[in-house]
Order: C-alpha cells, then structure tokens, then sequence
C-alpha cells in the first residue's frame, strides 16, 4: 500500500447544499461544486461504492485529492498529498461497507491486506 500523508478532516460547511435525499444531493453537487464527481463503482470489476442513496463517494482532484463521504446527509472530507493516498482511502471505505453487506468478493479480506482486484477506481480497461 502507497504511504499516505493525510493532510487534514474537516466536515463539509452546512447547510450549503440542501436536498431530500442522495440522489438529489448528488445532483445539487454537480450544479454547485462541480469538481466533486461521485464514484459509484471500485475495485477491478466495478463493484458497488458505499450504499447508494444513504452512502455516497466523491472524489476531487485540486491542490490536494480529497475523497468525501456523504453518510444519512452527514458529510466527511478527507484530503490527501496524493492521488495514490486518497484512493487508498477509498479502498478501505469500499471494504468496510462491502463487509457490512457480507458480499462474497469481500469475505476474509482485511484492510492491511486489501488484494490488487479490489483496489483502485473501476475501468472497462481493468476488466
């Protein structure tokens, strides 16, 4: 695993995007803070990222490359030197709510050990 150098957490001021739910919150992002992009998918066969409507993931890319979890309308930032760390970051998150489902793919794996198949962003090319 890339060493990470955490660069801070905060919490995302409120209320400045308002929604019913995720899927509108996903849209008021984009029509708002449109360098923020959800990442529905991970891992080398494009398996569910967090629990959409009630888990979602973003990703930003600026001076540092933050990962953002929006958790039941709570929201979470963390912002990182590098893009290997953040997407580090995103495979534990993508763990441990991939073992909070008890999906197979997920069984046995711990995030000290996280296999290569279940790491890094999803692409058509990885398949």
């Amino acid at each position: 695993m890339p060493k990470t150098t955490l660069t801070s957490r905060y919490e995302w001021p409120k209320p400045t995007i308002w929604a019913d739910d995720g899927y509108s919150w996903i849209q008021e992002v984009a029509e708002h803070k449109p360098e923020w992009k959800a990442v529905p998918s991970w891992g080398r066969d494009g398996w569910d990222l967090g629990d959409w409507p009630f888990v979602i993931v973003m990703h930003r890319d600026a001076d540092t490359f933050d990962v953002l979890t929006f958790v039941e309308g709570d929201i979470t930032i963390l912002q990182f030197e590098t893009k290997e760390g953040r997407d580090a970051e995103t495979d534990r998150i993508a763990l441990f709510y991939w073992l909070n489902r008890s999906e197979p793919w997920a069984e046995g794996v711990t995030p000290e050990a996280i296999p290569e198949h279940l790491r890094g962003p999803y692409s058509s090319e990885r398949r």
